[in-house]
């Protein structure tokens, strides 16, 4: 009974200091600036994904699974290398979990919640389907279960019937505002924020 009452706090301690709250900013900043250029890139690969619709077709007749679109090409790569193969999983993971009990005690800064808004609509978009022809493996699975579905409870309880819904492919749009509130919540005054500065303190978020 004793552990049971103490498991909240415990939970609400684990992962939410100020400075993995920074690291959190950095990450989600530097995710956004890579769906900008994957918009920007892809906006120039039309034949491209002609061509990958024509593939699709081929392997829907035969049976098997689809070659991704440009877009969802670039999105899959950086969420198996730069999200689920990377050594920054559980620290992204953990401080996620830290500002969701966080949240649901009412105990959640400003910036911590639009972090938690923008991360949910980077991951809501990011859960493309897996390319079966590829060689890496599979990573959707893992995706949506540690950080995807956490994060749509989140707001699913916040709100009546809000962001809780099936994952979709319509998250372009949230993700633009996502970055919006990300930018808002790294602060655009320099001399106010430190949550996208440059300190070099020791974490456990390392891009090594």
């Amino acid at each position: 009974e004793r552990t049971s009452k103490q498991a909240p706090s415990a939970a609400f301690s684990f992962a939410t200091t100020a400075h993995d709250e920074e690291q959190l900013a950095r990450f989600v900043q530097a995710w956004e600036e890579y769906e900008v250029w994957t918009l920007s890139v892809t906006e120039h690969l039309g034949p491209l994904d002609l061509e990958v619709s024509r593939e699709r077709t081929h392997n829907l007749q035969h049976g098997r699974s689809h070659t991704p679109y440009s877009v969802d090409l670039c999105r899959l790569a950086f969420r198996n290398f730069a999200v689920c193969e990377g050594q920054l999983f559980f620290a992204l993971a953990t401080t996620v979990y830290g500002l969701i009990a966080a949240s649901s005690l009412g105990q959640a800064s400003e910036r911590g919640r639009m972090l938690l808004e923008s991360l949910e609509s980077l991951v809501r978009a990011y859960a493309v389907q897996d390319d079966a022809l590829a060689a890496q493996r599979k990573t959707l699975h893992e995706f949506s279960y540690y950080l995807l579905e956490p994060l749509q409870r989140v707001f699913a309880q916040s709100s009546d019937g809000g962001k809780g819904g099936d994952v979709d492919e319509s998250g372009d749009e949230e993700v633009r505002n996502s970055t919006r509130r990300s930018r808002r919540a790294c602060g655009s005054d320099k001399r106010k924020s430190t949550a996208c500065g440059s300190d070099k303190r020791k974490s456990t978020w390392t891009f090594a």
